[in-house]
């Protein structure tokens, strides 16, 4: 015990350490109060809003997720119904177009038909000629044979 006396004598440790130990919790006890309690306190408030707001972000994250579903399910709608308008129009204009193409191809047919007609007549008027100048010459053939 004696060498713990003279080690707490060459530290300097006197009847003082009462006081100073008193002084001390004092000290710790105004700190705790008047800081440590404060600090602790925006601490936790801190880490509670950084907490909150994280969950908020993972909040938001979903809904930014569920909006792009939205969007592009939408959108593949949309563009089918775009599509669906297109082939109707455009099987519009097809069928309008084979309609136009139909009557030109009759009026051909009726022109080409007319025109058929027409070269007939003219080949059955030239054969009747034909046939005339062939009964003329065969009747000049027997003409000048009997002679």
């Amino acid at each position: 015990m004696d060498q713990i006396v003279v080690i707490f004598k060459q530290l300097g440790v006197d009847e003082t350490i009462g006081h100073q130990f008193i002084v001390f919790v004092i000290m710790f006890a105004l700190l705790k109060v008047l800081l440590f309690d404060k600090l602790q306190f925006v601490l936790e408030l801190r880490e509670a809003k950084t907490t909150k707001l994280d969950g908020d972000a993972d909040a938001k994250f979903g809904q930014a997720d569920r909006m792009a579903n939205e969007y592009e399910e939408k959108m593949k709608a949309i563009n089918s119904q775009a599509m669906n308008h297109i082939y109707e129009v455009k099987g519009k204009a097809l069928n309008k177009q084979k309609v136009e193409i139909k009557k030109v191809e009759d009026q051909l047919d009726d022109q080409i038909e007319s025109k058929r007609q027409e070269f007939m007549k003219e080949i059955d008027v030239k054969k009747g000629e034909i046939l005339k100048s062939a009964d003329q010459l065969s009747d000049g053939l027997v003409q000048k044979l009997i002679q």
